[in-house]
This record gives structure tokens, sequence and C-alpha cells, in this order.
């Protein structure tokens, strides 16, 4: 069984500040709960490779994607190695208008260990709700500064 979870809402925010926060993966760690360390490996145009750190619990794992930037319109996570079977990621900025923009996101994965997926299932969605609510606090505490 997987992990899945779709949302899509409106935010008063322009889409460049939403693209920035989410954008900005090496900050993960100072805002995203479960987030213990993130590092950009290699960066390029309209990419990046991240290691990314996630643990919850007495669970700790890391993994490697290559994220797709799109400025101000779409960051896509593509699963390179780690613990996972599969790992699909997507934001989707969509502007409104100079201050509201529409936010998609995305996320499906599922652990290759029976283990780690059985603690994930039990958790899940409170932690994806955690961490959407994590993002919004960031970007309303970056636009206020």
């Amino acid at each position: 069984m997987s992990c899945r979870f779709h949302d899509k809402k409106r935010l008063p925010y322009s889409a460049e500040t939403l693209y920035q926060v989410v954008a900005d993966i090496e900050s993960y760690p100072a805002f995203l709960p479960g987030c213990l360390a993130a590092k950009i490996l290699e960066q390029g145009p309209g990419y990046c490779r991240a290691s990314l750190t996630v643990g919850y619990g007495p669970f700790r794992e890391s993994y490697i994607s290559k994220v797709l930037l799109t400025p101000f319109a779409r960051v896509e996570v593509i699963y390179e190695s780690g613990p996972f079977s599969y790992l699909k990621n997507y934001w989707h900025f969509t502007s409104l208008s100079e201050t509201e923009t529409e936010v998609e996101f995305f996320i499906d994965f599922k652990f290759r260990s029976f283990i780690f997926q059985k603690a994930m299932d039990a958790v899940f969605l409170e932690g994806i709700k955690r961490v959407m609510e994590a993002f919004e606090r960031r970007v309303k505490n970056t636009a206020n500064i």
C-alpha cells in the first residue's frame, strides 16, 4: 500500500513567493517537521540534485532526488535512490493575481521496507497536514520580513 496525498488551495501570496520557499530545499530542516537534513549535491539550469534525510520517532532515512525547477510555476521531484520503491512529488503554482496563487501539492510514495511502510501508514495523513501547515507558516514569515 502506498501513501498518497493531493491538495489544491488558494493562498494570498504571489506565485514567486510560494515558489521560492518550496525551491529553497536546504532550508527545509529549519521549518519542515520530520526533515532532519537537506543538501544540494549538484545544481544546473532548471534542476538540482538533493539529498534529504527524514525521520519520525526511531525511523531515519536518506534519499536522493533530482528536482526540476520551473521558476514561479512548478517544482517536481524525481526520485533517484534511497528507501522508497518509488516517490512522486510535485508542487504546481498557478498565479490568479499579483497577490493570490492556487497551489497544487501531490505526493505518492511507497517504502521498500514493509516495517517502514506500516509505520508511515499510521502517521501519514497527519504528517502531510503538518508539512502543508509548515510551508504556509514559512511563506507567511518570509512574506512579512
